[in-house]
């Protein structure tokens, strides 16, 4: 499996740096790596990421077909974490297709997960991509109220990035309020 993360690392680089086809070739190679070696939690990190790519690649459809792969063998071994981790990027896939009704769906999936496991990791994003699903949907009351939690949590847990996501669905919720008026 040493080899397996070696070739893990080189794809995660290549994907911080935009090089989505080589990360996804460094993923599918490890990949093929994890299932010669009969290793699940490993095939499905490796799913996952390639499903990531495949997302920030603009292939939405794609990216849910590898997320559902690797979602049954995060709930095959009992992963927790991962499991919340493919559901909240499948919210945000639903989201990309404008299926809000399926984002908002796995995003709530995804946050049960979490609170269900006690850990916090993601609960920061998932508050904002609901309150995006909530404002797209005109539901105001429900957005400003994830997002409001998703700061809180994400000022909590010191995650810049997320205050970063938390803070722009903050200035879109008011952006939109104040066209409203």
């Amino acid at each position: 499996t040493g080899l397996c993360y070696s070739i893990n690392d080189l794809g995660a680089l290549q994907y911080l740096h935009g090089q989505f086809a080589l990360a996804k070739r460094a993923f599918q190679e490890a990949l093929d790596i994890a299932v010669a070696i009969g290793n699940l939690w490993v095939q499905g990190v490796h799913l996952y990421n390639m499903g990531v790519v495949t997302l920030e690649q603009g292939y939405p459809t794609q990216a849910i077909s590898l997320f559902e792969q690797a979602l049954g063998l995060a709930r095959e071994i009992g992963d927790r974490s991962t499991e919340a981790a493919i559901l909240f990027d499948m919210g945000r896939a639903y989201h990309c297709l404008g299926d809000l009704e399926r984002a908002r769906e796995k995003l709530e999936q995804a946050l049960g997960v979490m609170e269900a496991s006690g850990e916090r990791g993601h609960t920061s994003n998932i508050h904002a991509y609901l309150a995006r699903v909530f404002l797209a949907t005109n539901e105001e009351e429900a957005a400003l109220a994830h997002a409001r939690t998703g700061l809180q949590v994400a000022q909590e847990t010191e995650d810049r990035w997320s205050l970063g996501l938390t803070h722009r669905v903050m200035g879109c919720l008011l952006y939109t309020s104040d066209a409203a008026d």
